[in-house]
């Protein structure tokens, strides 16, 4: 089986599908932010704030390259990870990405109040310039694209009913 690559914009749900997804299909689930927290020993947010957005790629880049050579496990990757057409070619590879669509205004609905996100300082008008920016990169990566807009539990179940 091969590799399921959860991806999209922040706040589309990549982690909390892939947790249910993972458990659906009865398989590892791997998060590339957490695995680049583990790593380094910092949040995300203290990475980008004490050694830079280039300094997150690279350990991020790691991260998918150790990830993206498994066999038959739920991955989900961060926002800015398939911006890096080295990380979409390791994914590949191995597995079908599949990108959990949601409209901007339903970023910001599920994103209020969440300041453990770098980007989101930068205010709405720069994460929807972000957003417009980041939405044709997934589309042409993705193999697969789900709506995202329903609970986590309804996207999940899509995904295992079109992928399963």
């Amino acid at each position: 089986m091969k590799n399921i690559v959860l991806c999209g914009f922040m706040g589309a749900g990549k982690t909390t599908v892939g947790k249910r997804l993972s458990v659906l299909a009865g398989v590892p689930f791997y998060d590339i932010d957490d695995l680049v927290e583990r790593e380094a020993g910092l949040s995300v947010s203290d990475i980008f704030k004490s050694q830079g957005e280039v300094r997150f790629r690279a350990l991020e880049q790691d991260a998918v390259r150790q990830t993206a050579v498994k066999d038959g496990v739920v991955i989900a990757v961060g926002g800015g990870t398939l911006c890096d057409p080295e990380n979409v070619r390791l994914l590949k590879k191995n597995g079908v990405i599949v990108l959990l669509a949601v409209t901007f205004h339903e970023v910001l609905e599920r994103l209020s109040g969440d300041l453990s996100r770098p980007l989101l300082a930068a205010g709405s008008e720069a994460v929807e310039r972000l957003y417009h920016e980041r939405i044709p990169v997934y589309e042409s990566a993705a193999d697969i694209i789900i709506n995202a807009e329903g609970t986590d539990r309804e996207t999940a179940n899509t995904i295992f009913r079109r992928v399963f």
